[in-house]
């Protein structure tokens, strides 16, 4: 009896473990909380893991330190952080953003960040990770960006 109690305990532990990854909770996930960036790299095998950096000029310093805010109304807030790329930029951008119907995909109308808008694969979203994939063309190969955040 004790061993059917504990087992019932680890998979209703592992179930509560989970809940950041359930498509209903994304949301909540993503909304939860200012995101920055912490890393990013190329994917040239398209296994998604990064083998590289990225080429020179495609993330600058002043755009590693934007924050960015998703909105529960599908709206986002992109703050410039503490160096601008432009100091005529506004210190706050607002943008657009929306999941596809199973939540492993993000559409940005416009370039949130750097050079990259349109859909954008969710690689990984917890509570504290959020790690997006966008499949591109480089030097005339395709390749994955991978870019990750952090809170």
């Amino acid at each position: 009896m004790k061993a059917i109690y504990f087992s019932a305990l680890l998979v209703l532990a592992a179930s509560c473990s989970k809940s950041d990854s359930t498509p209903e909770d994304k949301t909540k996930v993503i909304t939860t909380g200012t995101w920055k960036y912490d890393r990013s790299g190329m994917d040239f095998n398209l296994d998604g893991v990064a083998e590289s950096d990225l080429p020179p000029g495609y993330l600058q310093s002043c755009d590693t330190d934007n924050l960015l805010t998703f909105n529960a109304d599908s709206t986002g807030v992109v703050d410039e952080g503490l160096t601008k790329c432009d100091a005529a930029d506004p210190q706050t951008v607002n943008f657009t953003w929306s999941f596809n119907a199973d939540k492993t995909v993000i559409n940005f109308p416009t370039a949130v960040i750097s050079n990259v808008s349109g859909d954008v694969t969710v690689k990984k979203l917890t509570s504290t990770e959020l790690d997006l994939q966008k499949q591109m063309t480089y030097m005339g190969t395709n390749v994955n960006i991978i870019i990750e955040f952090k809170k």
